[in-house]
């Protein structure tokens, strides 16, 4: 069976779907569990395995927001596409360090910024709109920051 790794401390066998914990550079375990495909970019300056980051609310009363969510982590499940869900419900840290690094401008005038909010890694790539708009404008793997799939 073909073995390749998928991140540090982590391996996948053959073509079975991954649901695992993560373990990042720090060794840290994340909230949140990787899934997708082994189409994915690699950090070569680190080595690291560049994943999609999904911060969703599971806990959310807001069926908009849930439907949003549904709709970006299907689309990157459809298209194979590896990527991580961050429940910011379970995490205080993880909440408040998507609230930190969403650009000043796309912070809502009032309140926090709702979920789905997508990182490439540590770069901000949108909120569920800019998605939206990305995959009208057939870009989605650019607005994702990563090279479309072989």
């Amino acid at each position: 069976m073909l073995e390749t790794r998928v991140c540090p401390g982590i391996r996948r066998v053959g073509a079975v779907r991954l649901s695992c914990p993560v373990i990042w550079r720090t060794n840290r375990l994340l909230s949140g569990t990787l899934s997708g495909s082994l189409f994915v970019d690699w950090d070569k300056q680190t080595g690291i395995k560049m994943v999609i980051k999904v911060y969703i609310a599971s806990s959310s009363g807001s069926v908009a927001v849930k439907k949003h969510q549904q709709a970006v982590v299907g689309f990157l499940e459809a298209n194979r596409i590896s990527f991580q869900e961050v429940d910011i419900t379970m995490l205080e840290e993880q909440r408040l360090w998507m609230y930190r690094n969403i650009p000043k401008d796309k912070q809502p005038q009032k309140g926090n910024p709702i979920p789905p909010q997508i990182f490439n890694g540590d770069e901000y790539c949108g909120d569920y709109e800019d998605f939206f708009q990305s995959k009208e404008d057939n870009t989605v793997f650019a607005f994702l920051g990563i090279s479309s799939q072989p």
